[in-house]
C-alpha cells in the first residue's frame, strides 16, 4: 500500500507488445517487446486500482493491484526494513 499523494513508478517489460495502465489512476502507456517502460504517477485518490496488459493480441489481464490508502493510515510505516518513499 502507498499514501494518497506519493509519487508510484514502476517498470514495465512484456513479451509482447501491449499496452499497461493503472485503471482510474493512468492512462494506457505502450510496451513494445525488448524494451523497459517505467511508469511514473502521483496516487491522487485512496482506493484499489488494478494494473492491466492490454495486449496487442487482444488479450487483456490483471497484472496487479495498487492500494492507496489515506496519509492518516501509514503513519509509521517508513520506518519498517525495505520501506522507501517517493514524495517528489
Amino acid at each position: 500500500s502507498i499514501a494518497k499523494g506519493e509519487v508510484v513508478q514502476f517498470d514495465v517489460v512484456s513479451p509482447r507488445p501491449g499496452k499497461v495502465a493503472v485503471h482510474g489512476l493512468l492512462d494506457a502507456e505502450a510496451v513494445q517487446v525488448g524494451s523497459v517502460v517505467r511508469v511514473t504517477f502521483r496516487a491522487v485518490y485512496t482506493g484499489r486500482f488494478p494494473l492491466h496488459f492490454h495486449g496487442a493480441d487482444g488479450s487483456h489481464f490483471e497484472i496487479a493491484a495498487l492500494e492507496v490508502l489515506p496519509k492518516s493510515m501509514i503513519i509509521g510505516r517508513s520506518s519498517d526494513p525495505g520501506y522507501t518513499r517517493n514524495t517528489e
